[in-house]
């Protein structure tokens, strides 16, 4: 495919070799270099270069086959698109309803777009005593376990990005203040399947989960908050099973809407 006529030449070509990547995503497949190469009508050594910018930048990925495909940031800006119009609120307001419903607690549903959490909807709880929750949603990613599960699932370059722009978690984060130090909690999350937090001094107990597409790739993340008064390690047990089956039944959700 000619990339289309534009001043910088360069970026032209970078959007071509994404156009290329989205329509081999829609089967799953990778592409190579010789075959980009050719949709482009470029040098190879030109769009080797080209292309390793763009996993640099997260818009693609190489395996260990040296095949290339769409990257998180890409599909980040697809769920994006999804949550601007509306489809996957539609399938998760339902959920959040019936976990609310079930244990009477605020439920909230994150994404992550462009490298940020961004709140997509929020259903509070049914109690005459109540989280905040448009105070809660002003914290940080760092500091509620919705934004740190989504760290815990990006890859190591968007992690790293994710650090170049919002500095180090500190102590909104066990006082995280390298690398190593972040991709250990990482990886203690993924391990455990949730992030929590339990806090005395705040009053505020919060957790969450990751949200998977049918494919595996992150969706977002569903947690839940509430007064630690009205949380036992019982009911704590309870939600998390909650959030769980919440995770679940959104992934199926999105396997079942039409397009």
């Amino acid at each position: 495919m000619e990339p289309v006529k534009a001043k910088i030449k360069s970026l032209a070509k970078g959007m071509a070799l994404l156009d290329e990547l989205t329509g081999a995503a829609l089967t799953g497949d990778g592409m190579g270099l010789s075959q980009l190469a050719q949709s482009l009508s470029a040098p190879k050594n030109t769009t080797h270069n080209l292309l390793q910018t763009l996993v640099a930048c997260g818009y693609a990925r190489q395996d260990d086959s040296a095949l290339y495909y769409l990257g998180p940031k890409a599909w980040q800006m697809g769920t994006l698109q999804q949550a601007l119009n509306g489809n996957l609120a539609s399938l998760v307001k339902p959920v959040l309803n019936a976990f609310v419903h079930e244990h009477h607690e605020a439920a909230v549903f994150v994404v992550l777009a462009a490298g940020r959490r961004v709140v997509l909807l929020i259903v509070d709880a049914d109690q005459a005593v109540t989280v905040n929750s448009a105070q809660v949603q002003q914290n940080s990613t760092y500091a509620m376990p919705t934004g740190r599960v989504l760290l815990a699932q990006v890859d190591e370059i968007t992690r790293r990005q994710f650090i170049e722009r919002e500095g180090w978690p500190g102590q909104q984060w066990d006082g995280i203040e390298s690398m190593s130090q972040l991709d250990e909690a990482c990886d203690a999350i993924n391990a455990a399947g949730y992030s929590g937090i339990d806090s005395p001094d705040s009053g505020l107990v919060a957790l969450a989960v990751p949200v998977v597409d049918a494919t595996g790739r992150l969706l977002g993340s569903v947690g839940c908050y509430a007064p630690s008064f009205r949380c036992d390690s019982n009911k704590e047990k309870a939600m998390l099973d909650g959030l769980r089956r919440s995770a679940e039944m959104i992934t199926a959700a999105g396997k079942t809407k039409p397009a």
